[in-house]
């Protein structure tokens, strides 16, 4: 199982310290959300935040694009130097167009999937990609916590997927769920809050180790 900690959650004056922090615990690597305001409500970090992380570490770089339009996204983001990147198959009309342009700009591809839209819309992709983000909480301003249904969601889409395809789990993911979400298909989880604290950081390491 391989871990993954937001940079959603830290100070933005405060970044490449708090990025530092975060790969200091022991997890695999960062995950980028990149929204646009108008796909997702709220407004994040762009492709020069990658590229500076991409000159300040060798850290693996996940890009999760929560954008309308995400071709433009894909080729900057590559240019910037992330390692891999997900775009919502909600935003994409021509999703095997986009994971070739992403294999072709060297980038790892992955479909991400909102809580609200069925597993089974990954069946048509699922020999395009080589990872699923599967979203477990809502922007909802209201904690984020993980969604009812979450570790039921996850199972379906592992039955659905080829082996080879790995499931990201992103959101609401705590030390008390990790190991249920893991035992249900997750390969990858995305860790935000959780980590903001040593004591949570060596509970999900630990988890890590056990399982």
């Amino acid at each position: 199982m391989r871990l993954l900690a937001s940079i959603r959650p830290l100070d933005p004056l405060e970044l490449g310290a708090g990025c530092e922090r975060l790969l200091e615990t022991g997890v695999d690597g960062l995950h980028v959300d990149l929204a646009d305001g108008v796909f997702a409500p709220e407004l994040t970090v762009g492709p020069e935040v990658v590229r500076a992380l991409a000159a300040r570490t060798a850290a693996l770089l996940d890009v999760h694009l929560m954008v309308a339009g995400p071709e433009p996204y894909v080729r900057a983001v590559a240019e910037a130097g992330a390692t891999r990147v997900a775009f919502h198959l909600e935003a994409a009309p021509y999703p095997w167009r986009l994971a070739s342009l992403a294999r072709s700009l060297g980038l790892q591809v992955g479909v991400a999937l909102n809580p609200a839209t069925a597993v089974a819309a990954l069946e048509p992709v699922a020999a395009a990609v080589d990872f699923v983000n599967l979203l477990t909480t809502e922007l909802d301003l209201a904690g984020e916590r993980l969604l009812p249904g979450a570790t039921e969601r996850v199972a379906a889409a592992r039955r659905l997927l080829p082996p080879e395809v790995w499931i990201q789990v992103d959101g609401g993911v705590e030390a008390d769920n990790a190991a249920g979400l893991v035992a249900a298909g997750a390969d990858e989880l995305v860790v935000g809050r959780a980590l903001a604290g040593a004591a949570d950081a060596r509970a999900l390491l630990a988890h890590r180790q056990s399982i």
